[in-house]
């Protein structure tokens, strides 16, 4: 089974494993969001180590069933972030 680690785990996490203050962990991920946000927005593709890549996708205009009451509604054309995984299993990278 799974488990979910949130992100102020995460972040404790990587203090102890780096034996960096957890207040400087959290500046440097707030750092890296914030890099990461700008070049998503001028259409740069964002690789995260061997993770797979970040990047801004166009959606299309749908018609939807709007559940309550039944009828067709227009759904407008948007962009969206996409996680794209590369194709690795972790057994390679090890």
């Amino acid at each position: 089974m799974a488990i979910t680690i949130g992100n102020t785990l995460l972040r404790r996490m990587v203090a102890d494993q780096s034996g960096i203050p957890v207040q400087d962990v959290d500046k440097v991920f707030a750092a890296r969001e914030k890099v990461i946000k700008g070049l998503l927005e001028t259409g740069a593709k964002v690789r995260i180590d061997d993770l797979g890549f970040l990047q801004m996708t166009q959606t299309k205009p749908t018609r939807r069933r709007e559940p309550h009451k039944g009828t067709m509604v227009e759904v407008p054309a948007r962009t969206k972030v996409v996680f794209r995984e590369i194709r690795k299993t972790i057994d390679d990278s090890v």
